[in-house]
């Protein structure tokens, strides 16, 4: 079978089994081979189950739970630095984070970032 070759960059989010996370981040032309670049980094400011988007100019968008919120950051530079965090939610601690909960984002079409959340208090999603 012939091994199948990505040109495009990876991005991963790996959640530890202490519940710490990492992005990593792959830019290699093949991303199956062994020996391909890989850049671990940090979720910003200790957050927890970070989601990733990366839109069509290559700013990569990071939304992370931390506490009983939700944070927004971006980064220009493929995750060497990111933007100061932005709270998602108004009112204080209803984000429901660990786990597979915690804020989802994703890029429309036209560009327009799109972030949701299951709510600790009865009333669900945000």
């Amino acid at each position: 079978m012939e091994r199948r070759k990505f040109f495009l960059s990876m991005l991963l989010v790996v959640i530890a089994a202490t519940a710490s996370c990492l992005v990593t981040r792959s830019n290699g032309s093949n991303v199956g081979d062994r020996g391909t670049p890989v850049s671990v980094i940090r979720t910003p400011d200790g957050g927890l189950v970070p989601e990733v988007s990366l839109d069509k100019q290559g700013v990569l968008h990071l939304a992370y739970g931390k506490g009983s919120d939700g944070y927004y950051v971006q980064s220009r530079d493929g995750g060497k630095t990111f933007s100061s965090p932005v709270q998602l939610n108004r009112r204080a601690g209803i984000v429901a984070v660990g786990g597979e909960r915690g804020p989802k984002i994703a890029i429309g079409k036209d560009g327009a970032i799109q972030v949701a959340w299951l709510g600790q208090r009865s009333g669900g999603i945000w």
